[in-house]
């Protein structure tokens, strides 16, 4: 049975007149008697009684087979423009990793334009850190990850594209000494408290603030380890020290708390989008264009 059949039979049995049905499907009638004829042959029983004048009725195992043959048909249309969209990127599904240093920057912005430019793709996405985003996106756990940069060069098969680095800024309590600054050089904040990530959750991110640490002589008095950036920055507001964060990772009108730009040379992270080379999703094109877009 074919699509093209249960076309020709939709048309009689609309129409009732096969004239009239072969004009609106652009064929001669002889043709579309055959048609019908050897749809009915393949069913098995008669779908259609002739009158005259090429006047027609449905028999009642015709009407039955009409129901369905339009619900046929239009699963039949959905699943090719089903398949157009995916195959244009606006159908389907994409997962999405990003570490911390996206949160607040412009990236709920990309995701909010790709649920407006493309409906039909369902966007998931999930916050970690950089290593073990790197390895969900190896495991094809994720599409692609938004992560800071120095760790890509392990990231064999991936297509790495490079993203507008995060300044790193001090974050002190709204009544610190400091607070009624714009911009402080780290070697300022000697001997300050200061909260850090916890260990189990180190990230190429404090490898970064350890380098910029040592080349401004900083030695804090003490540490205090945080389980998330949010606990840190909550931290502060309550007076347990200074955090030094990527400002993409803050809260700007977050109470409690004052953000001081830094001074120093290379107070930024260098951050990236990674997608593996063999993924085929076409949501992944989707989402980068729209990526590409808004880096510029």
């Amino acid at each position: 049975m074919e699509l093209r059949q249960l076309r020709c039979f939709v048309a009689v049995a609309t129409v009732l007149h096969f004239r009239k049905a072969a004009d609106q499907l652009a064929m001669t009638q002889p043709p579309l008697s055959q048609t019908i004829k050897s749809l009915e042959d393949e069913v098995g029983v008669q779908l259609i009684e002739r009158g005259r004048r090429t006047r027609v009725r449905l028999t009642p195992a015709g009407q039955a087979f009409l129901s369905a043959a339009q619900r046929i048909l239009e699963e039949a249309e959905n699943a090719k423009r089903t398949a157009i969209l995916i195959d244009k990127g606006s159908f389907g599904s994409i997962s999405i990793g990003y570490s911390d240093d996206f949160v607040y920057g412009s990236l709920p912005t990309i995701l909010h334009e790709m649920s407006v430019r493309h409906p039909g793709i369902l966007l998931c996405a999930y916050q970690g850190t950089s290593f073990r985003l790197a390895d969900r996106l190896l495991r094809a756990e994720v599409d692609c990850i938004l992560t800071t940069q120095p760790i890509q060069a392990a990231l064999a098969n991936c297509n790495v594209s490079s993203w507008p680095a995060s300044p790193i800024v001090a974050v002190v309590k709204s009544d610190h000494r400091h607070a009624n600054r714009e911009e402080i050089a780290l070697q300022e904040l000697s001997g300050e408290r200061l909260v850090v990530g916890s260990k189990s959750n180190r990230t190429s991110f404090d490898a970064q603030v350890n380098k910029l640490m040592i080349n401004a002589n900083v030695e804090p008095i003490d540490t205090i380890e945080s389980l998330s950036s949010a606990m840190s920055i909550e931290m502060v507001s309550r007076g347990y020290g200074v955090s030094l964060a990527s400002l993409d990772s803050i809260p700007t009108n977050q109470p409690g708390i004052k953000i001081l730009m830094l001074s120093d040379e290379n107070a930024s992270l260098e951050r990236a989008i990674v997608w593996r080379n063999e993924n085929y999703n076409p949501a992944v094109k989707s989402f980068i264009d729209i990526c590409t877009e808004f880096k510029r």
